[in-house]
């Protein structure tokens, strides 16, 4: 239970940080652009007493980083800014706490740059830790196929990983109430297993069952594996159209800005680098695809593109004991 708490409070903040940060840049942005009262009078009151929230929250848990946030922003800033010569006429934020991000006409976007007659830029925002995997997108199991990739292979493709799944959990399940000594397993976690107070996180499970769910784990990303290469093999055309979403892509007005930090003996939150790239980027990465081989005892598997690496990782939905798990999608350069 404690190591369930903490990882949602872990979440939570990574969450406020975000937010944060993303405000922080818009912020720097309508101010470079003479457009500061604009930005700030159309977040209203009701967002700003949110962020206050957020920065309370992140003074009393971690004050450092609360101190670096504008620091770092101004940084992202001034890259962005540094070779537009656009005529910018308004600047919105549009992430998830300001109720655009999701929105399909925006995409990852998380800033709207608006620039008159010449269109808009959306720029994708993310603070992250120097070597780190950025997160890009994240799915149902049971859909993630057939809605990225949308043919005749891949709805077949994606019932073949719903065989897996369902026999994967139920021998799962079977070793897991075989060592504890249960009887009576059908398929589902059952009261047996809560009234003995038994673990629902990886975490807290002992060594040999550990184990057992990595193997659960890797049986599950072998099935997505092999549709991923059968789509590469068997339409290659319909297999780079779908890394564009799975790598942050959805749109081609969508630019990626992400600000790597130190988390190490150099210190917390120090500058290390930043990252952008922008739809004509990707489509140049696009040019040299291939798939790595995956590897045994993984959740995981990579696609390689050019100087990046797209992962895609498999993980319970929430708690273990249900069957429902996602596809992760994270990329690293």
């Amino acid at each position: 239970m404690e190591q369930q708490n903490s990882a949602v409070k872990q979440a939570y903040l990574n969450e406020f940080k975000g937010n944060l940060f993303e405000f922080s840049v818009g912020s720097y942005l309508a101010r470079h652009y003479g457009l500061e009262s604009q930005y700030l009078e159309e977040l209203g009151p009701e967002f700003r007493k949110q962020l206050k929230a957020y920065e309370r929250l992140l003074r009393s848990k971690d004050p450092e980083l609360l101190k670096r946030i504008p620091l770092l922003a101004r940084e992202v800033t001034s890259r962005i800014c540094s070779h537009d010569r656009s005529v910018v006429k308004s600047i919105h934020l549009i992430g998830k706490v300001a109720g655009g991000k999701g929105h399909s006409s925006f995409g990852e976007g998380d800033i709207r740059i608006g620039c008159g007659e010449s269109g808009e830029r959306l720029l994708s925002i993310k603070l992250c830790k120097k070597n780190s995997f950025v997160n890009t997108k994240s799915g149902g199991i049971k859909s993630f196929i057939e809605n990225y990739f949308a043919t005749e292979l891949a709805l077949k493709l994606q019932a073949q990983i719903a065989d897996t799944l369902s026999s994967s959990f139920f021998q799962l399940g079977a070793e897991f109430y075989q060592y504890y000594g249960l009887e009576g397993w059908n398929g589902e976690f059952d009261s047996a297993w809560d009234e003995l107070s038994l673990p629902t996180l990886p975490g807290n499970l002992p060594a040999p069952l550990k184990k057992l769910i990595k193997e659960h784990y890797h049986r599950v990303i072998k099935e997505v594996y092999n549709a991923f290469l059968a789509i590469y093999q068997n339409d290659p055309v319909c297999f780079k159209k779908a890394l564009g979403p799975l790598c942050g892509f959805s749109l081609e007005n969508v630019e990626q800005v992400c600000l790597f930090h130190s988390e190490d003996k150099s210190g917390r939150y120090l500058l290390s680098s930043i990252k952008n790239m922008n739809y004509l980027d990707f489509q140049n990465a696009l040019a040299s695809v291939s798939l790595a081989p995956l590897k045994p005892k993984l959740s995981s598997f990579e696609i390689l593109l050019g100087e990046m690496r797209l992962q895609i990782r498999v993980k319970p939905m929430n708690k273990f004991t249900q069957m429902a798990m996602k596809v992760n999608c994270s990329v690293r350069f």
